[in-house]
């Protein structure tokens, strides 16, 4: 018996640490990522975030600007030059409105203009002698000539050019509802996105500047309040490997400090309670190598059987007197098997199991080759703490003469 329980504390300490070690091993094999690196991938997409919608309000914003500003420079110059051909589209002056033409490009935003007659017929074109009285039939152009209010488009000339900004603008007489020809500007978007760019750029230097400064201060926050938790996180591990007398010393004046705290004080407890208990076993142990001892030396035999008719603990007297093998060899093995021979024992045997609660005193003969020992037995109930009954326990002695 004494074996037995000692075997079972070796596996149930075993089995402790082995599930202990499983689970350290999933943690370890887990995709485990730092709190801290955590926090600074939190605050680096946040600062992302903030940067891209800063770049893309404030390219909204300027290009909106700078596009208002365009439009009525634009227009500023088409209705100037409204004003200043009126007179030579209705005298048909070609050659002073293609000088009016050459000269408004002298302005380097503007990539050409281009003055149209009542007929829709090229009475101007900037640096462009050769399309003068001839009508142009591209799309910008037929929509120019047709037009009765200001009209401004913003189109790419070519494929992967930059887009231009084009101002039509008709030519009225002064109280009059005719329409005498159009002002065709076409204004160049390149300084727009020029600035667009540089402000672009100036948002991207300085957002990797202020992102490289957010992730060490990030980094540095973090720190702060993982280094304390890393503490009792291995506080932890060597707690659960049995390291109870650690000194845990932080001090962040928040709740980690708490944490810590209430952490040393557990384990404090815990220490105590476990070295209650190691002074509660070796009483245990000591009581139970005393009554091996008792069991060892005493004359009368005492077998301990389970309800189930399974040899729990024997001593070395009871072996001798019913002429079974050692204690050691027999434990855990039905208690029938012995005795299928000597009926009048396992009948005495069978009987006290049906009926526990029984006073199963009894004097049985037991024949042993030519000797025959005469063995005065009885049977007690052994109860767990529920008031079960857990085994039965047959005291033998031979009263043989």
């Amino acid at each position: 018996m004494i074996e037995y329980l000692q075997k079972k504390d070796l596996h149930s300490e075993k089995t402790h640490h082995d599930e202990f070690d499983s689970k350290e091993n999933i943690i370890k094999k887990s995709k485990f990522i730092s709190l801290r690196y955590r926090f600074i991938l939190i605050t680096s997409i946040m600062l992302l975030l903030l940067l891209t919608t800063l770049a893309l309000v404030l390219g909204m914003l300027q290009t909106k600007t700078i596009r208002g500003r365009i439009e009525k420079q634009g227009l500023a110059i088409a209705k100037n030059l409204a004003v200043i051909s009126v007179d030579h589209l209705i005298t048909y002056n070609y050659v002073a409105l293609e000088k009016l033409a050459n000269q408004a490009v002298s302005n380097p935003d503007i990539i050409y203009v281009i003055i149209y007659d009542k007929e829709g017929k090229v009475a101007g074109y900037s640096r462009r002698p050769d399309l003068q009285n001839k009508i142009l039939t591209d799309k910008a152009s037929l929509n120019a000539v047709e037009v009765k209010q200001p009209l401004i488009t913003v189109h790419a000339p070519e494929s992967g050019a930059t887009p231009v900004m084009e101002v039509a603008v008709p030519v009225y007489l002064p109280g009059s509802l005719d329409r005498w020809g159009t002002i065709r500007v076409c204004l160049s978007l390149e300084l727009m996105y020029q600035q667009i760019r540089q402000t672009l750029w100036s948002i991207l230097i300085l957002g990797s500047v202020a992102l490289a400064i957010g992730i060490l201060i990030s980094n540095w926050v973090a720190q702060r309040v993982t280094r304390p938790l890393e503490t009792l996180v291995k506080a932890t591990i060597e707690a659960a490997r049995g390291n109870l007398k650690q000194k845990i010393s932080i001090h962040t004046r928040d709740e980690v400090e708490i944490l810590a705290s209430n952490f040393s004080f557990m384990i404090k407890e815990v220490l105590a309670q476990k070295q209650q208990l190691e002074n509660q076993l070796k009483k245990i142990k000591r009581l139970q190598l005393y009554a091996e001892k008792i069991l060892d030396t005493m004359s009368d035999g005492l077998l301990a059987v389970d309800m189930e008719g399974v040899i729990t603990a024997v001593n070395p007297a009871a072996c001798t007197i019913l002429g079974i093998p050692p204690d050691h060899t027999i434990i855990g093995r039905p208690v029938l098997e012995f005795f299928d021979k000597d009926m009048q024992f396992s009948a005495y045997i069978q009987q006290s199991l049906e009926n526990p609660s029984g006073r199963n005193q009894r004097e049985i003969h037991l024949q042993r080759g030519k000797n025959t020992r005469i063995l005065l037995t009885g049977s007690s109930v052994l109860e767990s703490d529920e008031k079960n009954i857990r085994q039965l326990i047959f005291n033998l002695n031979d009263i043989t003469v």
